[in-house]
C-alpha cells in the first residue's frame, strides 16, 4: 500500500512553533521509520553516482544544459521529470511576459533561471558554487540568453547587499530534506550544499532576508516536501522572519525512491506583511 501524507491546510503562519521548543526534536515525521532509512540509502547511493559523475550534459526541459560535477544534477536526483511543474507551481510566466524580474537562489546549472528568462524575464542567477555560476552563464550563452541572465557567486543574498535591487519573483529550489546525525561528515564535501541545509539556516537566511529584496507586491516563491522534508522546522523559520505563506501547488514526485511510499511537495509563496 502507498503511503502519501498530504497536508490538511492550505496556509501556515508559523503556527506550528511550539513542537520546535528549546531540546525537542523538530522533525515532522520520524525519522526512524524504515522508509525514511531507506529513502536516506537512496539519497547517499544518488550522492555517490553525483561524486563519480563527469562534466556532462542533461536534458531538462527541452534545454540541454551543462552540468558541472559539483553543481547539482537533476538527472542523477531524478527531478528532470518534475523541474518544468515545479516552474509552473512558480506561476511567473505571465509576469515574465510583462518583463518582470525574477531572482534566482542557488541557481546550480540554471534551469529554472533560464526559463524565466525565455519567457521574457530579466533575471540574476546566483550560487555559492562558483562552478554552478560559471555553468548557468555559459548554458546562457549557449541558449541566446546571455543578454537577459546575470549571474553571480552569491551566499544567499551577499552579492545583492547594498546593490538596491529588488525583484518581482524570488525563487529557491531549496535543499528541505531532513538531516541525521553525521549525515555533513559522511556526505561529499563538494555534493553538501547540493544537499542539505542543517537546522535549515540558509532557509532562515532566505525568509529574513527576502523582505529587501522583494518589490512592492513582489511574492517569494520555496519548496518544502510533506514527507522527507521538515515541515516543523519550516514554520519556524518562517515565524521568525515574521512572514505568512500558503501553498498554491501541492506536486506528487514521479519517482518512487522507496516501493510503495509516494513523496509529495509543496511549493509555497511567502509574504511579508505591509
Amino acid at each position: 500500500m502507498a503511503v502519501a501524507i498530504a497536508l490538511a491546510a492550505g496556509a501556515s503562519d508559523g503556527g506550528d512553533d511550539e513542537v520546535c521548543k528549546a531540546g525537542q526534536d523538530c522533525q515532522g515525521n520520524d525519522t526512524s521509520a524504515g522508509w525514511f532509512q531507506e529513502f536516506k540509502k537512496a539519497e547517499y547511493e544518488m550522492m555517490k553516482q553525483a561524486t563519480a559523475a563527469a562534466d556532462e550534459e542533461v536534458e531538462v526541459g527541452g534545454m540541454t544544459l551543462k552540468v558541472s560535477n559539483t553543481v547539482f544534477h537533476p538527472g542523477i536526483y531524478d527531478l528532470r521529470a518534475i523541474y518544468p511543474e515545479y516552474y509552473a507551481g512558480i506561476g511567473v510566466s505571465e509576469l515574465c511576459r510583462g518583463g518582470a524580474k525574477f531572482l534566482e537562489i542557488g541557481t546550480g546549472m540554471g534551469y529554472f533561471a533560464l526559463q524565466a528568462a525565455k519567457d521574457g524575464c530579466t533575471v540574476t542567477a546566483v550560487d555559492i558554487n562558483p562552478t554552478a555560476v560559471k555553468d548557468a552563464k555559459a548554458n546562457a550563452e549557449r541558449l541566446g540568453l546571455g543578454d537577459r541572465v546575470t549571474c553571480l557567486e552569491s551566499d544567499v543574498y551577499s552579492a545583492l547587499e547594498g546593490s538596491g535591487e529588488q525583484f518581482d519573483v524570488i525563487w529557491w529550489h531549496h535543499p528541505y530534506g531532513k538531516t541525521l546525525p553525521g549525515d555533513k561528515d559522511k556526505y561529499d564535501a563538494r555534493q553538501v550544499d547540493n544537499l542539505l541545509d542543517v537546522d535549515y539556516r540558509l532557509l532562515s537566511r532566505f525568509l529574513g532576508g527576502g523582505r529587501h529584496y522583494l518589490k512592492p507586491g513582489g511574492k517569494l516563491m520555496v519548496l518544502n516536501g510533506e514527507q522527507i522534508g521538515d515541515r516543523p522546522l519550516f514554520n519556524k523559520r518562517l515565524a521568525e522572519s515574521g512572514a505568512s505563506a500558503h501553498i498554491v501547488k501541492t506536486l506528487v514526485d514521479p519517482v518512487e525512491f522507496v516501493p510503495g511510499v509516494v513523496f509529495t511537495t509543496d511549493v509555497f509563496e511567502v509574504r511579508y506583511p505591509a
